[in-house]
């Protein structure tokens, strides 16, 4: 199944605008969404509101690139994704929780950071979008594959 959704997961970057890909910051990302909707169902019982809440904004970031998001909505996902990252009370969380759902919900956010620093050093340097489309493709559908895994609580 894993395969299946990584492997469904179709994700493109789409200039607006200007139309050169020279690394506009109106640039709009689009991609589709997860291929597998039952896949996405709530993290595990028991385990923290904080955590939860942490799980549910990565899918919410997921849906969110589906419709299209500049490179500054972008980013500012990616920090807010930090914060609540930041919020979450480890030490409370059950061991099942922190590696089942945790672990890879901490990769997930590894992935999509990677991603916008790959998108804005591309920006700060002008160089062409479709350069760098490939890497931030290739993050997002690692990101959407551990963001399944950590709403089943699997730690793969």
């Amino acid at each position: 199944m894993i395969a299946c959704t990584a492997l469904g997961v179709g994700l493109t970057l789409f200039g607006c605008g200007g139309g050169d890909g020279s690394g506009e910051r109106d640039v709009i990302v689009r991609a589709a969404p997860s291929a597998h909707p039952e896949a996405r169902r709530a993290v595990a019982n028991g385990c923290g509101p904080d955590l939860t809440r942490f799980i549910r904004s990565l899918d919410g970031l997921r849906d969110q690139l589906a419709v299209g998001l500049t490179y500054d909505q972008y980013l500012e996902n990616v920090r807010q994704l930090q914060r609540a990252y930041r919020a979450i009370p480890v030490a409370a969380e059950p061991v099942r929780c922190v590696v089942g759902a945790g672990v890879p919900a901490e990769r997930a956010l590894n992935q999509q950071i990677e991603a916008a620093n790959t998108w804005g050093d591309c920006l700060a340097e002008s160089c062409d979008l479709s350069s760098v489309e490939p890497e931030v493709k290739r993050r997002w559908a690692r990101a959407s594959v551990l963001i399944t895994n950590a709403q089943e609580g699997r730690s793969r």
